[in-house]
C-alpha cells in the first residue's frame, strides 16, 4: 500500500521527501551567511541583477499576461503606464509598420497624456540605437512621426526612453517622459 506523502514547507532547507515524515538537512553556509534557494526562472534571475527582484518578477508576470514578445525595458514601461492608469496602445504599426521601408512600430502610443493629441514613447536599446547610422534614422523617423496621426489623433510628442535609463533612473525617466521630455534629447 502507498503511504501519503506529507508536504514540505519552503524553509530554506533541502529535504528528502519520504513516506511519512520528511527529513530536512540545512543548506551549506556561504561566507555571507545561510544559503537560500532561488525558485525564480533563469530569466527573472538575470533581470533581478539589472532591476531588482520585485521589478523583475512584476515584469515576468506582465510578459506572461501579454502573451507576446517584449523586452525588459518595454515591460517596465508598460507596467509604469498601466500603474499610472494611462490609456495606451503597445506595439502599434505606424506609417506602414514593418511592412514598408521607413515605417515605424511605436512601442507605446499614449492617448490621454496630452490634451492636443497622442504621445509616442520609443524604447531604445543601448546597443542598436547608439550606432551613428541608426541614430540618424531614428531622428528622421521622429520628425516623420510628429507629422502623423495615430487612431485619428495627431502625434504631438515623441519621447525616447533609453534602456539603461529605464533600469537605473526610474521613476525619474518616466516622470519626465510624461511631460514630453526625454533624458537624452
Amino acid at each position: 500500500m502507498s503511504e501519503r506523502i506529507q508536504r514540505v514547507r519552503r524553509v530554506g532547507k533541502i529535504g528528502s521527501i519520504l513516506p511519512g515524515r520528511p527529513t530536512l538537512e540545512p543548506l551549506p553556509a556561504t561566507p555571507r551567511g545561510p544559503r537560500v534557494l532561488d525558485f525564480d526562472p533563469p530569466t527573472v534571475q538575470e533581470w533581478t541583477r539589472m532591476v531588482g527582484r520585485d521589478r523583475a518578477r512584476k515584469a515576468w508576470k506582465k510578459l506572461a499576461e501579454l502573451g507576446e514578445p517584449a523586452t525588459l525595458p518595454e515591460l517596465l514601461t508598460y507596467i509604469w503606464l498601466e500603474d499610472r492608469k494611462w490609456s495606451f496602445d503597445f506595439q502599434s504599426s505606424l506609417m506602414g509598420g514593418r511592412l514598408i521601408t521607413g515605417g515605424a512600430v511605436a512601442d507605446f502610443i499614449i492617448f490621454d497624456l496630452f490634451a492636443g493629441g497622442a504621445a509616442v514613447f520609443r524604447v531604445q536599446g543601448e546597443y542598436w540605437h547608439q550606432m551613428r547610422e541608426t541614430r540618424a534614422k531614428d531622428q528622421a523617423q521622429k520628425q516623420r512621426l510628429l507629422q502623423e496621426r495615430a487612431y485619428g489623433m495627431p502625434i504631438v510628442v515623441v519621447v525616447d526612453l533609453w534602456e539603461m535609463d529605464i533600469y537605473n533612473r526610474s521613476p525619474e525617466i518616466f516622470r519626465k517622459a510624461e511631460v514630453g521630455i526625454g533624458l537624452r534629447d
